[in-house]
Parts: structure tokens; sequence; C-alpha cells
């Protein structure tokens, strides 16, 4: 009987954090290198949203995480002996998840209050226009509007807008992994 308990004491021996964390720290590096690379090459383009490019900036962010995600999970399963249960696949996600979203937290609130605060200008600039071009609306309505605009794009609103999406997207990139990353033991299939 006691063989039968040692695949349960060795799993809950070995916690999902530090993978999850060293993981996170690397992703939220890369995904940081990956925006820098974007700006200073002049690839992003802040007044245009929907551009090819920035959609490919999104979506090598995000491949970056879910590759952290599947590299965490992977490798927690083999600090496990081979053997991965969803809630522990989910919990070395959400650890990566969290310190991605507070690095990049960071990260966005340096970058928009001292590196690039010029950015907050260029997308303020285009929602007026688009305001004015695209919705018709009276110079009255364009100022009631740019009010809130002007609160929602702050270095701090954006970076919480930041943290948020970053969290909400990698939960869900987390709970898609960790069940396709899960292995059962011989034990618990058996239960």
């Amino acid at each position: 009987m006691s063989t039968l308990n040692a695949p349960n004491k060795m799993q809950n021996d070995v916690s999902p954090r530090p993978t999850g964390i060293r993981y996170g720290f690397i992703a939220a590096l890369i995904t940081i290198a990956l925006a820098m690379t974007f700006h200073v090459t002049g690839m992003s383009d802040y007044s245009n949203q929907n551009s090819a490019m920035n959609w490919i900036s999104s979506l090598l962010s995000y491949a970056v995480i879910i590759g952290a995600l599947v590299l965490a999970m992977k490798k927690h399963r083999e600090d496990l002996g081979g053997y991965l249960t969803f809630g522990q696949g989910f919990t070395t996600g959400f650890w990566a998840i969290l310190i991605i979203s507070i690095v990049s937290a960071v990260w966005s609130l340096l970058f928009f209050s001292f590196i690039a605060p010029d950015v907050i200008d260029t997308m303020l600039e285009t929602a007026r226009d688009q305001m004015a071009e695209q919705q018709k609306l009276s110079e009255e309505q364009i100022e009631q509007a740019m009010q809130f605009t002007n609160w929602m794009m702050s270095p701090v609103a954006l970076t919480f807008l930041a943290a948020i999406g970053t969290l909400i997207m990698g939960i869900i990139f987390d709970l898609i992994i960790a069940a396709i990353m899960q292995r059962k033991s011989p034990v618990e299939n058996m239960i």
C-alpha cells in the first residue's frame, strides 16, 4: 500500500511556483524585448492599432506566452516524474501568467511615462481625428469624448488595462494548455 501512495507524496513535495515564476520572467523579458524592437525600428504604428505590424507584434507576444506556459508545464511534469494533473498544470501556468502580467504592467508604466510618453499623444490625436472624420461628431461632443479618452489613455490606465488584458488572455491560454498537458499517473487512472 505504501507503494501506491509514493507518487502522491512525490507530487505534493514539488511546488509549481518556482517553475511558473521562472518561465514567467523569461516570457516577460522576451515580450518586452519584442516590444522594444518593434518600437525602436519604427514597426509599431501607434496611429493605427489595426495595422499589420501591430497584429504581428501581438501574435508574437501571444506565441511567447503560450510557449512559456507549455515549457513551464512540461518542466513541472518532468519534476513530478512524468505526471501532471490539470490543477498542477493550471497552477504552474497561473504563476507564469501572474509574473508576466506584473512585469508587463511595470514595463508599460515605465514605457508610457518615461521611455515614450509621446506615444500617448499620438494615440490621442488619432482618436480625435477618428471622432471628427468617422463619427461626424460636433466639436463639443469631441471635447466631451476626449475627456474620457484622456483619462483612459493615461499611463496608469493603460498599465492597468494591459495587466488585466494579459491576465485574462493568459488564464484562457492556461486553461487550454493545462488540459492538453495533463498526464495522470497509473495510480490516479485506477481511482
